[in-house]
């Protein structure tokens, strides 16, 4: 388990939740075509 900790400058930060959820989407995405679902993808060495 891990947790994502973001940290903004206020003046900068988006306003609207859509916008920082779409920014955080767009950086935490796979750049593969994997899914956490499938275990042999997920962990290495199974």
């Amino acid at each position: 388990m891990s947790y994502d900790l973001m940290v903004f400058n206020l003046a900068a930060a988006p306003k609207e939740h859509a916008e920082s959820t779409q920014g955080y989407d767009e950086q935490t995405g796979w750049s593969e075509d994997n899914s956490y679902a499938v275990r042999r993808k997920a962990a290495p060495g199974r």
